[in-house]
């Protein structure tokens, strides 16, 4: 028996390349376009595979709170929090018995950052690919450490040995 899965974000769910999901010109409409949040909506998917995107920025009253670091005397406590959403129907169908039915997939990243002018694009970027990096677990397969997570199984041996 064979699934095969359609993301409908013209995207499969089998790429084996970490390859961004880009917005295609034309692809995509506001939904939402207001200050600190802007929604869009792919418009040449399938009726039946919604998918959004979303981006929104916020302020955040302390960075420090709740961390271990502490801020020196005269520092901005304040900052941002910028948050990217993929919402995603997929569409699964069964290629023996034709059976289709439909999964609720979404992911989002949250990134907070204090207000600092040393915070670059390029040094949130490797923040980024770090957080990536944490899922593939240093070189290892990701989708078999996703799998071990969504079972619950959050300690991996290699973690342990230095």
């Amino acid at each position: 028996m064979a699934i095969t899965v359609d993301t409908g974000s013209g995207q499969t769910a089998s790429g084996s390349s970490l390859v961004p999901l880009a917005p295609i010109a034309g692809g995509y409409g506001y939904t939402v376009d207001d200050p600190g949040q802007s929604v869009l909506k792919n418009v040449v998917n399938a009726l039946d595979q919604p998918n959004t995107l979303r981006f929104s920025v916020s302020a955040v009253n302390d960075v420090f709170k709740g961390s271990d670091a502490a801020p020196i005397a005269g520092q901005r406590v304040d900052g941002l929090s910028v948050l990217a959403q993929v919402t995603e129907t997929w569409k699964v169908t069964d290629s023996v018995t034709g059976v289709v039915y439909y999964l609720p997939i979404s992911a989002h990243m949250v990134i907070k950052v204090p207000v600092d002018a040393n915070i670059t694009g390029a040094a949130l970027q490797a923040l980024v690919a770090r957080l990536a990096g944490s899922i593939d677990r240093g070189g290892t397969d990701m989708a078999e450490t996703l799998t071990s997570l969504i079972h619950g199984v959050t300690h991996l041996d290699e973690y342990t040995t230095p």
